[in-house]
């Protein structure tokens, strides 16, 4: 049972527009619970001053990539701080921080403040939970948010809000105001076995998306990438998917064959082309693969790229039926990425 003593003051205040620093972030916007309210939706300010005052808004991401970061918005005089953590799974939660930090309040007044997590490398989809913790630092801070009187409407925000322990706070209206971002870019694909620019060699046209059409998938085989091509923290994943259980050699190029549109290359189309470093063969279960895996040196490294870089990455994969031309291989479609530092 909660002493009354600590119950932090919370205080509801009429919609307003408050003033706030807004950072850029590269990322994708997710998951928004606003700081400023439309009636019968109130402006709340949560006060942080003690280290015993932790929240936990608890978020459902709505995206597949890194988390890059949230948005929270302190009040304040300049410098006033909070610790923040990032906690995996729903709340209330209390397995470890996968990320924590103390933020400041960069100038007197309302302001918002971006926290970069990508250090962390924290890898969310759709569905995934985590918790934003938010704890007070003994000085006079507060996190502004919002009130929906429970009955009167739809909540700003779906997912609730906890104060220092399981269930959620007070008659679970109160919501913490954030922003979270996440990194999705992995890569644009090019160069399609369906018609759209080369023609395949045999007319063995694959569906819109995947490379020309092979003995075991008149659709033919897809290539996606996943992760963030970052040099500091590269997570970039390379996946083949409708290919034959067969060898599979993922590979990079420097540039786009033929302006994208790919030339004829055994049963399929050659679209990563330039200088080409061979990243790893693999072997394909059910149709698939992936790279990299397990201790495999990330894309970066093994392609030796850099922030800035442009490379392009494709699959061919052996498929020793008699099909199309004399060839026993085939390819995916292309991907192009831009490498970031």
């Amino acid at each position: 049972m909660k002493i009354a003593i600590r119950l932090p003051r919370i205080v509801p205040l009429l919609a307003a527009i408050l003033p706030s620093i807004v950072h850029a972030q590269t990322g994708t916007q997710d998951q928004v619970s606003p700081t400023a309210a439309v009636p019968p939706v109130q402006t709340a300010s949560f006060s942080m001053f003690s280290v015993l005052d932790a929240y936990q808004a608890q978020v459902q991401a709505g995206l597949a990539g890194r988390l890059e970061g949230f948005t929270i918005q302190l009040s304040g005089n300049q410098s006033v701080s909070v610790m923040t953590s990032i906690r995996l799974g729903a709340g209330w939660n209390t397995s470890p921080a996968v990320f924590q930090t103390v933020v400041s309040n960069p100038t007197t007044g309302a302001n918002d403040v971006f926290v970069d997590v990508t250090s962390a490398n924290i890898t969310v989809s759709p569905g995934t939970f985590f918790v934003i913790e938010i704890r007070g630092q003994n000085v006079d801070c507060a996190i502004n948010g919002t009130y929906l009187q429970p009955g009167s409407g739809n909540p700003p925000y779906s997912e609730p809000i906890f104060w220092d322990g399981p269930g959620c706070f007070v008659d679970c209206g109160w919501h913490i105001g954030f922003t979270t971002w996440v990194l999705t870019n992995s890569g644009t694909a090019f160069c399609f076995g369906d018609g759209s620019g080369t023609a395949c060699p045999c007319a063995n046209t694959g569906v819109s998306g995947n490379g020309c059409a092979s003995s075991v998938n008149p659709s033919g085989a897809h290539l996606a990438s996943t992760g963030v091509p970052s040099i500091a923290q590269d997570t970039l994943t390379l996946t083949g998917t409708g290919m034959p259980n067969s060898f599979a050699l993922y590979f990079q190029g420097t540039s786009r064959t033929s302006g994208g549109a790919g030339s004829v290359f055994g049963d399929g189309l050659r679209c990563a082309g330039g200088s080409i470093v061979r990243l790893k063969s693999e072997v394909n279960a059910s149709g698939s693969s992936t790279y990299p895996t397990g201790s495999d040196q990330p894309i970066s490294v093994r392609g030796s790229d850099h922030a800035g870089d442009v490379r392009t990455y494709q699959c061919w994969y052996r498929n020793a039926a008699a099909f199309c031309s004399p060839s026993t291989f085939n390819l995916t479609n292309g991907i192009e990425t831009v490498w970031t530092p």
